[in-house]
């Protein structure tokens, strides 16, 4: 592999396990796993929340006598 830095050519070599070489190249970065869940839980709650308002506003407005 091959790139270009600074104007000048830069030649990479590749190992023999790709896969192997870049385990682990994420960690410490970025949101746990556990903050994506509470984070994605905390998302679901707020949907239910804005559909179960939405859901009475829809209801008060049909059951009005006009």
């Amino acid at each position: 592999m091959w790139q270009v830095k600074e104007g000048m050519a830069q030649v990479v070599a590749i190992p023999r396990d790709p896969v192997g070489a870049l385990r682990g190249i994420l960690k410490g970065k970025g949101p746990t796993f556990e903050e994506y869940l509470a984070d994605r839980n905390a998302e679901r709650q707020r949907e239910r929340q804005l559909e179960a308002d939405e859901e009475r506003r829809w209801r008060t407005y049909s059951t009005r006598q006009r």
